[in-house]
């Protein structure tokens, strides 16, 4: 957890959320729409417009879209675990997605915590919503326990992004921090990666060579809500498809 020396609690927060939810919808495009009455028809979506921005909203209308088109396995099972999850603004479509419970951790949440910052206060905001969801201001290697279901979005694969999100140099080590989630996995556990542009798709590539692990390459993740200027490009990994 957080050194005791600094602030745990969250700082006053305070966020717009989306009053116009019927706006919002009318402004898709049809093949959205028709997409966004499918997903409706197999999650609940009703508690979003009181947690997210109309940004946010958008943003998890992709997340569940990939997640069902993508993954549709990882449905159902225990307890999951989404690594570097900021300030968790697309808790909901995993939730909707899996209703079991989820913990997200992240690292930089720790940084911002020692400069007052109101990423941990955002994260709680999230987890408030749901009985079965919790936040941990920490890093992947503090984690113990195991999971049938990991999601990793935006590893830290050059150290630019790292050193934006106000982490110290130290912290870049692609190939620990991934060797430490693998151990996270349980024996018949996924693990879906999401990277972001194609050349964080190529570092992730190499990484998964220099280990020796087989990946199954999604490639880029498009979806008819478009909520990111750069594209996404997805990897899933089968712990129990892949010999030890």
């Amino acid at each position: 957890m957080i050194n005791a020396r600094y602030r745990t609690w969250p700082l006053p927060f305070f966020k717009f959320r989306l009053r116009n939810v019927k706006g919002l919808i009318n402004s898709l495009s049809r093949t959205a729409q028709t997409r966004l009455l499918a997903l409706e028809s197999s999650y609940d979506l009703s508690c979003w417009p009181k947690l997210c921005t109309k940004k946010e909203y958008l943003g998890n209308l992709y997340m569940l879209d990939i997640l069902d088109r993508f993954v549709p396995f990882a449905k159902m099972g225990g307890p999951a675990l989404d690594v570097g999850s900021a300030i968790w603004w697309y808790l909901p479509a995993l939730k909707a997605f899996r209703p079991s419970h989820w913990t997200g951790v992240d690292l930089p949440a720790v940084q911002r915590a020692k400069r007052f910052d109101n990423w941990l206060a955002h994260a709680k905001f999230m987890t408030k919503a749901y009985s079965e969801a919790d936040y941990r201001a920490e890093c992947i290697t503090e984690q113990k326990k195991r999971f049938r279901f990991i999601t990793w979005f935006l590893p830290y694969l050059a150290i630019d992004p790292l050193l934006s999100a106000g982490l110290p140099d130290y912290h870049f080590d692609p190939a620990g921090l991934f060797r430490q989630v693998w151990r996270l996995l349980e024996s018949d556990g996924i693990l879906l990666i999401v990277n972001q542009g194609l050349a964080e798709a190529r570092l992730q590539q190499q990484l998964f060579e220099f280990e020796q692990l087989d990946a199954e390459k999604l490639g880029r993740l498009d979806s008819p809500f478009k909520a990111f200027h750069y594209p996404r490009y997805g990897w899933v990994l089968f712990k129990s498809e892949i010999k030890a």
